[in-house]
């Protein structure tokens, strides 16, 4: 294991407080093959004199599961989405509030009676999980397509046009652990995906889509308040990773606050 790496997990692990585990990666990696460019096949049918011509249904070769994830090309929206007006960044702290409840930093959201899916990427070597009910869509995330904006806070990547949106770009590792995050590290970054929240115009750069899986209330460590880092709403006990508050996340970045500030939001 590279030292770099390894500082990653051992600064993960402390983050947590708990110890550092692997997700299994193959069960969505067999899903994203071919994700940027889905197949439609038609099986041509040969029409005598004598015969009707038969017509062949689309044979789609992308898993219907991925498909409500990711969209062909580029994004997906989760169903009866309502497209949102253009928000521009105009400086670190006068980002238009997006969605998140005026008490998200400071109560912690409800446990859920019942189970609910989760979605885990991988940022920089650490897995975050979020909610799929709180997923706004994925997109697939070309750099060159971002553009820069000048005196943004240095986590602000910059903007990517989708439609009649810009949406707000986030260097997720510098975001989360800005103390670790030096030249070496944005270096070996490889951002991919862009994985939004609810319906607000902020999206997190990654750079691997893990899994999805299906977690009883039980399987999540629930914090039962904010405190610091009120972006982190749990611990998913199996795969040892953070289970995003969304609400709280959409917050910190409106105002244009990185996890370090965040640690002490009042």
């Amino acid at each position: 294991m590279k030292s770099s790496d390894k500082a990653l997990q051992e600064f993960f692990t402390a983050l947590l407080d708990e110890p550092e585990a692997k997700v299994d990666s193959a069960p969505l990696q067999k899903l994203l093959d071919g994700v940027d460019k889905p197949k439609v096949e038609t099986v041509p049918q040969q029409v005598t004199p004598t015969e009707q011509p038969v017509v062949s249904e689309p044979v789609v070769t992308k898993p219907e599961s991925v498909a409500r994830i990711i969209a062909p090309a580029p994004v997906v929206a989760p169903t009866e989405r309502i497209e949102e007006p253009v928000v521009d960044v105009q400086s670190d702290t006068d980002v238009a509030p997006q969605t998140a409840p005026a008490n998200s930093l400071t109560e912690a959201p409800p446990v859920p009676d019942e189970e609910f899916q989760a979605l885990y990427f991988e940022v920089a070597g650490m897995t975050l999980a979020v909610p799929l009910e709180q997923l706004g869509g994925i997109h697939n995330l070309d750099e060159e397509q971002v553009s820069n904006l000048i005196g943004k806070p240095s986590w602000f990547r910059g903007l990517l046009a989708h439609r009649e949106r810009k949406l707000n770009v986030v260097d997720t590792a510098l975001w989360v652990m800005p103390e670790k995050y030096d030249d070496k590290l944005a270096e070996q970054l490889n951002y991919q995906y862009l994985v939004m929240l609810k319906d607000s115009n902020w999206g997190l750069a990654c750079e691997r889509l893990i899994t999805t899986s299906q977690l009883m209330p039980s399987a999540v460590n629930w914090r039962t308040t904010m405190g610091k880092r009120p972006w982190l709403r749990g611990m998913v006990k199996e795969q040892m990773c953070a289970l995003l508050n969304v609400d709280a996340l959409i917050e910190l970045l409106n105002t244009g606050m990185n996890s370090q500030q965040a640690n002490n939001p009042e």
